[in-house]
């Protein structure tokens, strides 16, 4: 009714895009993957059949899915509009959520994850990564614009897939930053190295999965390929490191009482 195209995007978009097309006819567009180049690209030309990842209705009400072409560069990505957000009443009430990846590479039957990477065309599983100096440089904008901040909390859901590079992010984060902050992972990613870089980067507390008890559940039903003993283990390593432990559980699964 306003004449201002309405295009979705996101994972559980991408997942459910024909559904969606199919019962909004609001909806113009939907972006499958990331959404940048998609959407950058769909402002300059204006031409639906041109843009590469968008799905829409043509003019006999037929879904057209265009293939998805290369996802986006995290590294080519301006600082996000930090000050269109935090310009609102309480928009930090929750806190200060940066993400420092994209991406996952498991495939919990639970997750939009796994179907998300065939729909992009990923063969290969892996995780994007923004620069250690991409991410720290906002951070620290973060901090002079909205500080002191007193808790960053990192949103990735595999904050310490990659030794490397939480290695260097917690060294430069410590000499520019130090400030508190929360991360998550997986139980099985957790081990002695780790724990000791987040308990020097100030880290106070660690999410994790563990999304059912019974661990035939979690790995039959949930595919989550996370045992009894890596959440034991996971557990003890983050305590003897001073660092609190949250889990995340999910209720209600066939089977539970």
């Amino acid at each position: 009714q306003t004449g201002v195209p309405v295009v979705v995007m996101g994972r559980q978009a991408s997942i459910a895009a024909e559904m969606l097309l199919q019962r909004f006819n609001f909806i113009d567009g939907i972006v499958v993957g990331d959404p940048e180049y998609p959407i950058l690209n769909l402002a300059r030309e204006g031409e639906k059949e041109n843009i590469a990842g968008l799905s829409y209705l043509n003019g006999n009400g037929r879904i057209v899915q265009n293939p998805v072409n290369r996802q986006t560069n995290l590294n080519s990505l301006p600082r996000p509009a930090f000050d269109d957000f935090f310009q609102h009443k309480n928009a930090n009430k929750m806190g200060f959520f940066v993400p420092v990846s994209r991406s996952c590479i498991f495939r919990c039957a639970f997750c939009q994850q796994g179907e998300w990477n065939k729909k992009i065309g990923s063969k290969k599983a892996s995780a994007q990564y923004y620069s250690v100096e991409w991410t720290i440089a906002n951070l620290k904008y973060i901090n002079s614009k909205y500080g002191p901040i007193t808790n960053f909390y990192f949103t990735d859901t595999n904050f310490t897939l990659s030794k490397e590079y939480i290695r260097k992010f917690i060294k430069l984060y410590k000499s520019e930053l130090n400030i508190p902050f929360i991360c998550a992972t997986r139980a099985n990613l957790m081990d002695e190295e780790a724990a000791g870089l987040l308990k020097e980067g100030n880290c106070r507390k660690v999410n994790f999965g563990m999304e059912s008890g019974n661990e035939i559940t979690r790995n039959k039903l949930l595919k989550k390929g996370i045992s009894d003993k890596h959440i034991r283990k996971c557990i003890a390593i983050l305590r003897r490191n001073g660092i609190r432990v949250q889990a995340g559980i999910i209720i209600g699964l066939p089977g539970d009482t």
